[in-house]
């Protein structure tokens, strides 16, 4: 399952994989910052886990939980590019 949806202010993406949440955790929390975010990782509550990202201007924010044998992804993303710096 693939689900995207953008707007003017961001991108959201959703995913599944039948990968458990720990490794799917690593792969972000290693990953995220191999490409240049300031990552920092929200208190947990049962079942849900969140990175919050900064690079330079954009944000981002990986949500995941895990339910039976599934991991849902949800990538939130803010546009790549200030559009008040374009006028």
């Amino acid at each position: 399952m693939l689900v995207t949806h953008r707007t003017a202010t961001q991108l959201t993406v959703t995913f599944t994989t039948s990968d458990g949440l720990p490794p799917v955790l690593a792969f972000y929390r290693e990953g995220l910052p191999r490409e240049g975010w300031d990552v920092h990782e929200q208190e947990p509550s049962e079942g849900f886990l969140a990175l919050d990202g900064r690079k330079g201007r954009r944000t981002c924010r990986v949500e995941l939980t895990e339910d039976h044998a599934r991991t849902y992804i949800t990538f939130v993303l803010s546009p790549t590019s200030d559009v008040r710096a374009r006028k």
